[in-house]
This record gives structure tokens, C-alpha cells and sequence, in this order.
């Protein structure tokens, strides 16, 4: 389904990723509403498109469909929505037999670095977060969007 913001960052916390077919759209448009994107989303968006396709995406704010996801490597693949979980259940049936033990020295190294980086830094990015989440304009332009819902 859609996954706008909230719903991409979880998603860039998975491993694989598959977008339904249709008018589906993904994006963080944090900058759009005043607020900053997370680092953390930041940090994996950039680790999972590259820094060029995450600058572009955490700066302009814009929502992408399916089509453009799968292009800029946000997501795997583009499936019809009927066999969405069928495919996801496809990819990870065959690493469910893997050792666990390996599987997660393998992931460790895969996320190892981008967790010890934030890890150093949260708790001042969490403060300036969150100093700029309760600026006066920011929460007028938080009430604006939430009003659109």
C-alpha cells in the first residue's frame, strides 16, 4: 500500500523491500512540512539508494510511485498486490533453513556500521530533532498537513 513517510522509513528498515503495483506512492516529505527526516532514515535511505538518489529525495520532499521506487533501488521489486505476500514469503523461505548463527554475523556486518555511527550521535540529533519538531512555524505547518486528513 502506500507508504508515506512513517510507512517508507519502516520499510527502510527491512531487508527487502516490495511495493504493490498501481497509484501506491513512497517518499519521506518531511522537508515539505518543516520538520527534518530522521537520521536514522536518513542513514539507511543512504546506505540502501545511495548519498546522490537520497539527497535528491530527503530535499525535494516528493512522493514517487511504484515504477520510480524500483528504479532508484527503493525498492525491489513491483509486484501486483494479490501476490505481495506470496512473493515476500518466496524470498525468505529458502533463508529460513540457513543457519541462524551465520545469518546474523552476516547481517551484523551488513548494518554493523551505520548502528555503531548512530549510535554515537543520537542523542544530540534526537535533541535537535526534536527542538526543531516544536518551533511555532513548524507545528502550524504539522497542523496544515494533518488538517488535509
Amino acid at each position: 500500500g502506500h507508504a508515506v513517510a512513517g510507512g517508507t522509513i519502516l520499510a527502510l528498515a527491512c531487508d527487502f523491500r516490495y511495493i504493490a503495483s498501481g497509484k501506491r506512492f513512497m517518499g519521506l516529505n518531511e522537508v515539505t512540512i518543516g520538520v527534518p527526516v530522521p537520521y536514522l532514515a536518513d542513514m539507511m535511505l543512504r546506505q540502501i539508494i545511495g548519498d546522490g538518489k537520497a539527497t535528491e529525495m530527503t530535499y525535494g520532499g516528493a512522493m514517487i510511485d511504484p515504477d520510480q521506487a524500483a528504479v532508484i533501488g527503493l525498492v525491489g521489486e513491483v509486484v501486483e498486490e494479490k501476490n505481495l505476500l506470496e512473493k515476500a514469503v518466496e524470498k525468505i523461505t529458502p533463508m529460513a533453513a540457513y543457519s541462524q548463527t551465520a545469518f546474523q554475523f552476516i547481517k551484523q556486518s551488513r548494518v554493523g556500521a551505520l548502528v555503531e555511527h548512530y549510535q554515537k550521535t543520537r542523542d544530540e540529533r534526537l535533541t535537535s530533532f526534536l527542538e526543531c519538531w516544536y518551533q511555532q512555524d513548524v507545528q502550524m505547518l504539522l497542523q496544515k498537513a494533518a488538517e488535509k486528513f
